[in-house]
């Protein structure tokens, strides 16, 4: 036999290594790009979930979140959720208990509500703490102190979150 190969056989075998090389290369390029969107999609869920820097108040089918906040004249409110129609109300601290009368309330339908302004009769005040609190609906989507009762846990405790103002 004759050791001397042909120049076709050559470029078959160019080629296949050729075609190897390139199918592995795209194969790792493109399992590093679905990986990398998977962080990235992680990545999002986390920055997601840390959007409220504060802790949330859970109970039941409510939540609300406040963080601290500048001084205004409104509230924001950075999550509530409401298991059926109802308000936030912002009441000022009275020795670590929320005063009775709001001096500020938002009417929500039921369900999830992110950065919600709540406009105040009154600015709030720095080095101050307020209370942010869910409050049932009488119905008439009119705010009322009286009628409109704040709403409870299983354990009979309002629904509430303190929050600071600080500049």
């Amino acid at each position: 036999m004759d050791d001397k190969s042909s120049p076709g056989k050559n470029k078959l075998v160019i080629t296949a290594i050729s075609a190897f090389v390139l199918g592995f290369a795209l194969s790792w390029v493109l399992v590093g790009r679905v990986k990398m969107e998977q962080s990235v999609g992680e990545a999002d869920k986390q920055n997601e979930q840390a959007s409220v820097s504060n802790p949330l108040v859970l109970a039941g089918e409510n939540a609300v979140a406040v963080d601290t906040q500048p001084p205004a004249q409104s509230v924001r409110v950075s999550l509530v959720v409401l298991g059926k129609d109802g308000w936030v109300a912002i009441h000022e601290n009275d020795s670590g208990q929320a005063r009775k009368t709001a001096f500020g309330a938002q009417w929500l339908p039921s369900g999830t509500h992110r950065d919600t302004t709540v406009e105040l009769l009154r600015p709030t005040v720095e080095g101050k703490s307020y209370f942010a609190v869910i409050h049932d609906d009488n119905g008439d989507k009119k705010y009322s102190s009286n009628d409109d009762i704040p709403r409870k846990d299983s354990l009979g405790n309002a629904i509430m979150m303190e929050f600071r103002v600080n500049k």
